[in-house]
């Protein structure tokens, strides 16, 4: 049920925006290729390190991994939330869309965004970044748009195959927008943001 900017699902609470946005990104990288391999990390801050005042590591850990997939010629996008609750620290749950007929497997995403994290917050610190599994214990989903012959037929084998698994997908993402451990964000931070489109 809609309430105002949330949307209650089987009793817990969603931002309605960031439900929002993350159907318009996988929207936008479907359009755009084939195949859409889908990764979500968590990302977390070491226990005594300290975050500077003047800029939070995060945003130069999504543009170096942008950077480094720009540079391998693979498309792909981010999206992030922020969320704390008792901790000193904030952490991150994102997820990052990619060609998915480039990357098939999750597992070399949070070792190379394990690699950048490092770099900025100190070695010793890999486990900061988190491969979250699929409902099924995968390291992502693969999105297939159906074949051109078929997209307009909702009752195509593939059609079917397709809106299923989006809404999987879209499932999984949605504990990026859940309403608990966000609202107490400092006035110069963000609760959640990407790449534009």
């Amino acid at each position: 049920m809609l309430h105002g900017t949330t949307i209650d699902i089987e009793g817990y609470e969603y931002r309605a925006d960031i439900l929002a946005h993350i159907r318009e990104m996988i929207d936008a990288m479907i359009s755009k290729h084939n195949k859409v391999f889908v990764v979500r990390l968590d990302v977390r801050f070491p226990s005594i390190y300290e975050i500077p005042l003047d800029k939070n590591p995060i945003t130069e850990f999504y543009r170096r991994l942008m950077v480094f997939y720009k540079y391998h010629k693979i498309d792909a996008i981010y999206f992030s939330a922020r969320e704390q609750n008792a901790s000193h620290h904030p952490h991150y749950h994102c997820f990052i869309l990619l060609d998915g007929n480039k990357v098939e497997n999750g597992w070399g995403v949070q070792q190379k965004a394990a690699e950048i994290w490092q770099a900025l917050v100190g070695e010793g610190n890999a486990s900061c970044v988190h491969l979250c599994e699929t409902f099924e214990g995968r390291s992502g989903i693969m999105l297939r748009r159906p074949a051109q012959q078929y997209a307009s037929d909702p009752l195509s084998e593939q059609s079917i195959q397709f809106d299923a698994t989006k809404q999987v997908i879209l499932n999984w993402l949605a504990y990026l927008a859940k309403t608990y451990t966000k609202g107490n964000s400092p006035p110069n931070a963000k609760e959640f943001h990407g790449s534009r489109l």
